[in-house]
């Protein structure tokens, strides 16, 4: 949507946006994301669909469309959200299940999470009981849209440590602090879906391995977390506690490999790396 969109304009609407209801403007971006993948996504949407292919393999072309089109407003409804990410921050629009996996507010937790839905709102979920969250954040290439993320994170009081810097020694003090660090381990690193492996070989390398690492060093509960959408701006945030494996770190990522690949497999649509997935 930027390609089309310019700078200027998409930080217009995003002001624009922001004095709307918090449906209408799910529902908006819906319609954008839409529109982009319809319109000007086409490689990636084809992509996508090769993948949904993989990924469902008994399902029929049509649902595997219908979940195409329902991954782009899905992409869509993420970039709007941003306009109204404050206002997630209630139960009414953030469900919690298994919140007795986090250890209580203060102590620290290190929360391995997965790109689905609107995975900002996994990080509001996390800190909607007084959790200091702190991640590991990639600046985008598109310098409007990083500035609006980083801008309406740190209203809600996010700590973000860039990729650039020494985010390891940072989240090792926020961990010593009592504080929860949320790392995504299923990024996007030089073209390649690092996590999770879904029939390819399992990397013990990127950010699955890290969180798994940090964890051990903190000597800090490891817990897995993931968002699904389950109408407009509205989410169910699931905790599940990871077990330390008597196979040690390799043990942990294969671990929290399954339980990725289990997300994504259920709900291919609100997998952000879908459309850059490459078997």
């Amino acid at each position: 949507m930027r390609r089309r969109i310019g700078g200027p304009v998409e930080l217009s609407l995003h002001t624009l946006l922001r004095g709307l209801p918090v449906g209408l403007i799910s529902g908006i971006g819906g319609v954008l994301g839409s529109i982009s993948g319809a319109w000007f996504q086409r490689s990636q949407s084809a992509l996508a669909l090769s993948n949904l292919v993989k990924l469902l393999p008994d399902a029929t072309p049509g649902d595997r469309r219908a979940r195409m089109r329902a991954m782009w407003r899905n992409h869509g409804r993420v970039v709007t959200e941003f306009s109204c990410l404050a206002r997630l921050r209630t139960p009414s629009r953030i469900q919690i299940v298994g919140a007795a996996a986090l250890p209580p507010p203060g102590q620290a937790v290190v929360i391995a999470a997965s790109h689905t839905a609107n995975w900002e709102a996994l990080s509001v979920a996390v800190m909607m009981d007084g959790r200091s969250v702190a991640s590991i954040y990639q600046p985008q290439a598109d310098a409007t849209r990083n500035a609006i993320a980083l801008r309406r994170r740190r209203t809600l009081g996010w700590i973000g440590m860039s990729a650039k810097g020494n985010p390891l020694r940072e989240a090792l003090r926020h961990l010593t602090a009592g504080g929860a660090f949320v790392i995504y381990i299923d990024e996007l690193r030089d073209d390649l879906v690092m996590a999770p492996t879904l029939g390819r070989a399992l990397l013990l390398d990127g950010n699955i391995k890290l969180a798994a690492r940090m964890a051990r060093l903190a000597a800090t509960p490891l817990v897995f977390a993931d968002c699904e959408r389950v109408a407009s701006a509205r989410f169910r945030v699931t905790f599940t506690p990871v077990p330390p494996s008597a196979g040690g770190i390799p043990g942990d990522v294969k671990t929290l490999d399954a339980m990725l690949e289990t997300v994504v497999r259920a709900r291919p649509e609100q997998w952000q790396m879908l459309r850059s997935l490459t078997f």
